[in-house]
Parts: structure tokens; C-alpha cells; sequence
């Protein structure tokens, strides 16, 4: 299929989800990031699959300390 494929994307986003789980969080918050990106460029931004994976970063990241940062993924999300 392909690591641009909607469904290696959405694998893509639920490894980032196990790797945050088993407490490798910087990877987690990398591959997340990382797969924000291609969706927003392949499936583009209003996509509902990637403004689910731009929440779960949201989350992450808020997990990860860094309110601000997740409040502007949310917002940016919503405009």
C-alpha cells in the first residue's frame, strides 16, 4: 500500500498510540507528528482522519506537559 496509504496512516497512528503506552514517548510524540504531517499533505486538513490524529496529538502532547503547544494543535484544527 504504501506509508501514504490511509490505512498504513491510521497503523501509523496507532503504533504512535502503543509506543506512548509502554512509556516511549518521544518516539510516539515523533511518529505522531510525523504522520500529521502526510495526512494534512495527502488527505488534507479537514479530513476527519486527520483531525482525529491532530486530537490524539493534542492529547499526547498535553500528557507530555505542554498544554499551550496542544491548545494551538487544537485551535489550528478547528479554524
Amino acid at each position: 500500500l504504501g506509508p501514504e496509504h490511509p490505512h498504513a496512516l491510521n497503523v501509523a497512528m496507532n503504533l504512535a498510540g502503543a509506543l506512548q503506552d509502554v512509556g516511549e514517548v518521544e518516539e510516539a510524540l515523533r511518529l505522531q507528528r510525523e504522520t500529521l504531517e502526510v495526512q494534512e499533505r495527502v488527505l488534507g486538513p479537514e479530513n476527519p482522519n486527520t483531525l482525529a490524529t491532530a486530537a490524539v496529538l493534542a492529547e499526547m502532547i498535553q500528557a507530555h506537559g505542554d498544554l499551550p503547544e496542544a491548545i494551538a494543535l487544537l485551535r489550528r484544527s478547528v479554524e
